[in-house]
């Protein structure tokens, strides 16, 4: 896993405490989807929400 993908893991568990990977994936690396120039991060929380954090791709 990547500089970039840990970076958001790490964001992620500073602004919500405790996430899980999305849906049906069992770990984050499984998590990460680009679009254009932008590395999107989706997860869940304990409340069941799913959340996405993004960072611009250099």
């Amino acid at each position: 896993m990547n500089k970039m993908k840990t970076d958001l893991i790490s964001e992620a568990r500073d602004h919500y405490s405790v996430i899980f990977p999305c849906g049906d994936k069992v770990s984050f690396d499984e998590c990460f989807t680009s679009n254009g120039d932008q590395l999107l991060f989706w997860f869940n929380t304990e409340d069941q929400s799913t959340h996405v954090m993004t960072k611009t791709l250099s």
